[in-house]
Protein backbone atom coordinates (compact mmCIF):
# COMPACT_ATOMS: atom_id res chain seq x y z
CA UNK A 1 0.00 0.00 0.00
CA UNK A 2 3.07 2.36 0.85
CA UNK A 3 4.58 1.84 -2.38
CA UNK A 4 1.57 2.23 -4.31
CA UNK A 5 0.96 5.76 -2.50
CA UNK A 6 3.80 6.93 -3.17
CA UNK A 7 3.77 6.20 -7.14
CA UNK A 8 0.48 7.64 -7.13
CA UNK A 9 0.62 10.72 -5.39
CA UNK A 10 -1.00 10.46 -2.11
CA UNK A 11 -0.38 12.44 0.44
CA UNK A 12 -2.25 11.19 3.24
CA UNK A 13 -0.33 10.48 6.46
CA UNK A 14 -1.80 7.19 6.55
CA UNK A 15 0.08 5.38 3.77
CA UNK A 16 -2.41 3.11 3.05
CA UNK A 17 -5.51 4.98 3.44
CA UNK A 18 -5.73 5.89 -0.64
CA UNK A 19 -5.25 2.32 -2.15
CA UNK A 20 -7.53 0.93 0.69
CA UNK A 21 -10.17 3.71 -0.38
CA UNK A 22 -10.04 2.29 -4.08
CA UNK A 23 -10.45 -0.92 -2.38
CA UNK A 24 -13.77 0.04 -0.28
CA UNK A 25 -15.06 1.92 -3.09
CA UNK A 26 -14.91 -1.40 -5.53
CA UNK A 27 -12.00 0.19 -8.04
CA UNK A 28 -9.44 -2.52 -7.42
CA UNK A 29 -8.89 -5.54 -5.31
CA UNK A 30 -5.62 -6.37 -3.31
CA UNK A 31 -4.19 -9.58 -2.01
CA UNK A 32 -3.40 -10.37 1.57
CA UNK A 33 0.07 -11.45 1.80
CA UNK A 34 1.86 -11.90 5.56
CA UNK A 35 -0.64 -9.10 6.74
CA UNK A 36 -0.30 -6.58 4.06
CA UNK A 37 -2.05 -5.53 0.63
CA UNK A 38 -0.41 -6.99 -2.54
CA UNK A 39 -2.42 -4.68 -5.45
CA UNK A 40 -2.43 -6.39 -8.70
CA UNK A 41 -0.06 -3.83 -11.16
CA UNK A 42 -1.98 -5.05 -14.15
CA UNK A 43 -5.00 -3.31 -12.48
CA UNK A 44 -3.07 -0.03 -12.70
CA UNK A 45 -2.73 2.95 -15.32
CA UNK A 46 0.11 4.48 -16.62
CA UNK A 47 -0.34 7.00 -13.68
CA UNK A 48 -1.01 4.07 -10.83
CA UNK A 49 -4.69 4.56 -10.87
CA UNK A 50 -7.10 1.67 -11.21
CA UNK A 51 -8.31 0.67 -14.40
CA UNK A 52 -12.23 2.32 -14.98
CA UNK A 53 -12.98 -1.44 -16.41
CA UNK A 54 -11.61 -2.89 -13.41
CA UNK A 55 -14.92 -1.41 -11.02
CA UNK A 56 -17.38 -3.08 -13.48
CA UNK A 57 -15.10 -6.36 -13.62
CA UNK A 58 -15.16 -6.18 -9.96
CA UNK A 59 -18.94 -5.41 -9.83
CA UNK A 60 -19.57 -8.47 -11.67
CA UNK A 61 -17.90 -11.18 -9.72
CA UNK A 62 -19.57 -9.25 -6.61
CA UNK A 63 -18.45 -8.59 -2.52
CA UNK A 64 -18.78 -12.63 -2.46
CA UNK A 65 -15.96 -13.93 -4.75
CA UNK A 66 -12.63 -13.45 -2.84
CA UNK A 67 -9.68 -11.74 -4.10
CA UNK A 68 -7.35 -14.52 -4.61
CA UNK A 69 -10.70 -16.16 -6.72
CA UNK A 70 -10.45 -12.85 -8.90
CA UNK A 71 -6.87 -12.60 -9.29
CA UNK A 72 -6.87 -16.74 -10.10
CA UNK A 73 -9.47 -15.96 -13.02
CA UNK A 74 -7.19 -12.96 -14.07
CA UNK A 75 -4.17 -15.19 -14.12
CA UNK A 76 -6.11 -18.01 -16.27
CA UNK A 77 -6.40 -18.30 -19.88
CA UNK A 78 -9.77 -17.67 -20.92
CA UNK A 79 -11.53 -19.10 -23.89
CA UNK A 80 -13.92 -16.03 -24.60
CA UNK A 81 -10.12 -14.27 -24.84
CA UNK A 82 -8.84 -16.37 -27.35
CA UNK A 83 -7.06 -18.20 -25.14
CA UNK A 84 -5.44 -15.15 -23.35
CA UNK A 85 -5.60 -13.68 -19.62
CA UNK A 86 -7.81 -11.29 -18.83
CA UNK A 87 -4.82 -9.44 -16.70
CA UNK A 88 -2.87 -9.50 -20.20
CA UNK A 89 -5.32 -7.77 -22.17
CA UNK A 90 -7.23 -5.64 -19.64
CA UNK A 91 -6.01 -2.51 -21.07
CA UNK A 92 -5.51 -3.31 -24.98
CA UNK A 93 -9.21 -4.79 -24.96
CA UNK A 94 -11.19 -3.76 -21.93
CA UNK A 95 -15.21 -4.78 -23.42
CA UNK A 96 -13.90 -8.10 -24.24
CA UNK A 97 -12.78 -8.78 -20.61
CA UNK A 98 -16.00 -7.43 -19.17
CA UNK A 99 -17.82 -9.98 -21.65
CA UNK A 100 -15.57 -12.56 -20.38
CA UNK A 101 -16.59 -12.12 -16.69
CA UNK A 102 -19.95 -11.48 -17.11
CA UNK A 103 -20.00 -14.71 -19.37
CA UNK A 104 -18.10 -16.70 -16.37
CA UNK A 105 -20.40 -15.30 -13.38
CA UNK A 106 -23.55 -16.64 -15.82
CA UNK A 107 -22.36 -20.42 -15.92
CA UNK A 108 -22.74 -22.78 -18.24
CA UNK A 109 -25.56 -22.28 -20.92
CA UNK A 110 -26.99 -25.23 -22.14
CA UNK A 111 -29.30 -24.83 -25.11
Amino acid sequence: STELSDKAGFKNRNRSAGPNGWKQRGKIFAINVDGHDRYPAYALDEAYQPLKILKDILTVFGDNTSAWSIASWMGTANSWLGGKKPKDVMKQEPAAVLHAALTEKAGAQHG
